[in-house]
This record gives C-alpha cells, sequence and structure tokens, in this order.
C-alpha cells in the first residue's frame, strides 16, 4: 500500500509537473506571437513613412499629419530609430526559436474620377463626401461580399466573410477593420484577422497574424482629378510541421510573396472600379433628393 501511495504521488508530481511545461510553453507562444505582430505593425507603419516622405513638400494636410502620427509611433514613443526597427525584424526572423516566414505585398494603384457638377452650384459632392458618408464606409468594406458586419468601437467593424471550403473544412474568415475618413485621404486599417470554424480551424490562429493599411487619397494633376489606393498587407506564418521546418524559411517565403502580390495585383484595381461604381451610385440617388 506505501509503494501504492508513493507510485501515485509521483504520478501526480510528474502529471503537475508536465502542465506546469506546458502553460509555460503556452504562456511563451503568446508572447511571441504578440511581439511578431507588434512588429508587423513596425515595419507597416515603417514602410508607410518612408512612402509619404518620398512625397516631398508634396503632401496634403492630411497626409502631413498621418507622417508626424507615424514619426511618432517609430521615433518617439517607442524611441526606435530605423535602423533599430529593421534590425528587430531580422533578429526576430532569424533568432527565433520557432520558425516564422514574414510575408508581404504592397500595390499602389490610381485612377481618373470623373467630372460630376451641377450647373448652379459647380462641383457638387466631392469623394471625400462619398467616403465620409454610410454609404462610402459599406463601400470601403465591400459589405456585398460580406456575411454579415458590425460597429464594434468608433469607425471599427467586425466583418464576417462567408464560409469557404479548405482542405475538407470548413473556414469562416473574420476581420476587424478601421475606417478611418479625413477632408483628403482615408485609412482602412486590419487589426485583427481570425478563422472560425472546428476547433482544429480555431486553433491555427496561434501560428499566423496580418496586418494590412489601405491608404486612400484624391489629388488634381493638371486639371483632372485621381482617386490613388495605396495597400500594403503583412502576413506572418509559423512554420511548425515538416517537411518545411526542415527547410529554410525562404521556401515558403518566395512563393508566399509571390501568391500576396498576385492577389493584390488582381484586387486593388477591383476595388478602385467598385469605388467608383458606387460613388456614382451614391450620386445619382444624392441628385434625386435634390429639389
Amino acid at each position: 500500500n506505501n509503494a501504492s501511495r508513493e507510485i501515485e504521488a509521483q504520478m501526480r508530481l510528474k502529471k503537475l509537473d508536465f502542465d506546469m511545461e506546458r502553460e509555460r510553453r503556452k504562456q511563451k507562444q503568446v508572447e511571441l506571437h504578440q511581439k511578431q505582430v507588434e512588429i508587423q505593425e513596425r515595419r507597416l507603419n515603417y514602410e508607410m513613412l518612408q512612402d509619404l516622405m518620398a512625397k516631398g513638400p508634396d503632401l496634403t494636410p492630411d497626409e502631413e499629419a498621418y507622417k508626424e502620427e507615424l514619426r511618432a509611433l517609430l521615433y518617439g514613443r517607442r524611441s526606435m530609430k530605423v535602423v533599430d526597427v529593421i534590425q528587430v525584424i531580422k533578429d526576430d526572423s532569424t533568432n527565433s526559436e520557432v520558425k516564422r516566414a514574414l510575408l508581404g505585398a504592397k500595390k499602389k494603384e490610381r485612377i481618373k474620377l470623373p467630372s460630376y457638377k451641377n450647373a448652379c452650384v459647380g462641383e457638387m459632392y466631392h469623394i471625400s463626401q462619398f467616403l465620409k458618408h454610410p454609404t462610402g464606409v459599406e463601400a470601403m468594406l465591400n459589405v456585398n461580399a460580406l456575411e454579415s458586419y458590425v460597429l464594434i468601437d468608433t469607425n471599427t467593424y467586425r466583418c464576417k466573410l462567408p464560409s469557404i471550403q479548405l482542405l475538407n473544412f470548413e473556414v469562416a474568415p473574420v476581420l476587424d477593420l478601421q475606417v478611418t475618413p479625413a477632408s483628403e485621404c482615408c485609412i482602412v486599417e486590419l487589426l485583427s484577422c481570425k478563422f472560425e470554424g472546428s476547433e482544429i480551424v480555431e486553433n491555427q490562429n496561434q501560428y499566423f497574424s496580418a496586418t494590412m493599411k489601405n491608404f486612400i487619397s484624391w489629388n488634381i494633376t493638371g486639371s483632372e482629378s485621381f482617386l490613388e489606393v495605396d495597400v500594403k498587407l503583412n502576413i506572418t506564418l509559423e512554420i511548425y510541421n515538416q517537411p518545411f521546418t526542415l527547410l529554410p524559411v525562404s521556401t515558403v517565403e518566395r512563393p508566399g510573396n509571390l501568391v500576396l502580390q498576385a492577389l493584390l495585383d488582381r484586387f486593388v484595381p477591383l476595388l478602385l472600379q467598385q469605388l467608383l461604381q458606387d460613388y456614382d451610385a451614391w450620386l445619382t440617388q444624392q441628385r434625386r433628393n435634390l429639389p
């Protein structure tokens, strides 16, 4: 009996050690994931700042304000230099105990805005008014492609896409998008991306994270007005299954980057065309409401 109790006590101790080790690893995984998301955000902000600085003195007031906000994030509150941001990204991808693939793509495109004028009042209902209107926000969220969407915070929406079949699993992507309209630009930012479905599907959320910023602006060149979209998308994938764990990270990053770039190359022109169509439909409705 004493021997049995001693064996049971040893088994309980081993189980306790096992549970504590599992919780420690789980906590470490959460910390690594949070760190990676922060690094993604820094890199995305840095790239956006570089694009704004490249415009030189041609920035609009809203773009200038956004540039200063990015400066504060990168150099002020975080007290980090550009080289530090780059080094953190490199260190994390090479020294982490877990292999992670950092995927990224960007696409910038602009389209000519039609001239909508009223003979009595001149230019009527500029696109900035449309993008501030609830109809314009719905257009930027592309609600026609969503299963549902709901306001969860100021200018922040939880958008659920229709379920898709992926490797015999039913997956429903859920995105948290923040829409920030201003007088001369509009920023759509992906705050969170998760998958809903079976337990197996939802467990995959711990192995990836995504960030995206879509900077929408309008400007005049000569006598013509243009709408410009500048999208940057970054995804981090944890490499945890063979044979990829045995291969260099580049074997995942190179094809992954090509897929992301092809996705943006197709998506951005469609987004611009859809925005113009929704803008035109909204203008038609506004004209009908005129006395």
